[in-house]
């Protein structure tokens, strides 16, 4: 092999000569790296957006949020699970808020505002952020035991992933989230599930991006096609009307007053800001909306989805909800069971799906092949 003589590293000209070369070596392989690949991924070993095909999405782990009576609703978790390839990883026990000890009560103004069933929904979601931190889980996905999802939903959150890595919302993905990192790590939240949500007032209302999604929910399927009012749940026509939104394109945009924590992901860092502002500072309203106005004021940075890639599950009766009328639900309405359901703003829900994965054809008028 032949080595450059010993002058060639004493000579000033040389020095500069062979400093220069290393530093346009530098350059040209960073350059190669960059512009050899798809969506920015440099070429390492692996890609994490694969990870979104595993159990728990993409995600470190799945938590469950659910009360202990609520058995009908982990069944449901169970059968849309086990037939969309998805694991919960851990079932977080719901919390009564009667249950919780007067100096365990967060300080702030909660005692106006908050009833006992949203005081142990608060203390609930406190119990999975602790869990994310002390098992210094990365990123989480946190759901509630009313979500629903799409079937596609696998194929969503890929398209969303694209979207969120190829959008100018933020800076190039670093070799750490290319590699381990779905969705990225510069966010404290993601709003995968929202029951309203809005952008940033202007001039931020031109912060969003919009991404290409085959299997987008059909228009006709979006709850609240017109404007949305003041109290208009389900609601996203807004949202799409402003960003243009075509039929087959999602709106993805920073979290300003989304509402709704169905299907909320959190990041460790973002677990920990989280449990700080609304445990050791204090609590002024419901959680959720306690989570909206940290992201106005620029407490949280956050991404949310529009039309969203998960929902909740509404059957219309008094089973719906363990918030409403301090826990009781609507009353005096009948039960209508879950064939009749919604999963709102759905358009192929996974939910909806059981009954032709699972329902049989009579067996005995078929073929009996004995």
């Amino acid at each position: 092999m032949q080595h450059l003589p010993v002058y060639y590293f004493t000579n000033p000209r040389g020095v500069r000569v062979l400093a220069s070369t290393v530093v346009l070596a530098s350059v040209f392989w960073i350059f190669y790296q960059w512009s050899s690949t798809v969506d920015g991924a440099t070429r390492f070993s692996r890609d994490a957006i694969h990870d979104i095909q595993n159990k728990t999405l993409g995600f470190g782990a799945i938590l469950l949020i659910s009360l202990d009576f609520r058995t009908d609703r982990r069944d449901a978790l169970t059968l849309i699970t086990s037939t969309s390839d998805i694991e919960i990883t851990e079932v977080i026990d719901g919390v009564r808020g009667e249950s919780i000890h007067e100096k365990a009560h967060p300080t702030g103004e909660w005692p106006e505002r908050v009833d006992m069933s949203h005081l142990g929904s608060w203390r609930s979601h406190m119990n999975a952020l602790k869990y994310i931190i002390d098992n210094q889980i990365e990123t989480a996905l946190i759901v509630e035991d009313d979500v629903d999802w799409d079937v596609h939903v696998k194929s969503q959150l890929n398209s969303f992933a694209h979207g969120l890595r190829n959008s100018n919302l933020r800076s190039l993905y670093t070799p750490q989230e290319i590699q381990y990192a779905p969705y990225g790590l510069d966010w404290d939240t993601l709003h995968l599930g929202t029951s309203r949500t809005g952008m940033a007032p202007a001039p931020l209302d031109d912060l969003y991006a919009l991404y290409h999604d085959p299997y987008r929910t059909p228009p006709e399927l979006i709850a609240h096609k017109d404007a949305c009012g003041e109290k208009d749940w389900y609601c996203w026509a807004d949202m799409m009307t402003h960003t243009s939104c075509n039929d087959n394109s999602r709106v993805l945009y920073p979290t300003y007053s989304s509402v709704g924590l169905v299907a909320f992901a959190v990041t460790l860092l973002g677990a920990q800001r989280l449990l700080y502002e609304l445990s050791w500072v204090g609590l002024n309203t419901s959680l959720d909306y306690s989570i909206r106005g940290l992201h106005t004021r620029g407490a949280l940075h956050g991404w949310t989805v529009t039309p969203p890639i998960m929902s909740s599950w509404v059957t219309g009766d008094g089973a719906d909800s363990d918030l409403t009328n301090d826990g009781k639900g609507r009353t005096g309405v009948p039960r209508h069971g879950n064939l009749g359901g919604e999963g709102k703003g759905l358009g192929w829900s996974a939910r909806k799906a059981l009954t032709g994965r699972l329902t049989r054809e009579d067996y005995w008028k078929g073929p009996h092949g004995w």
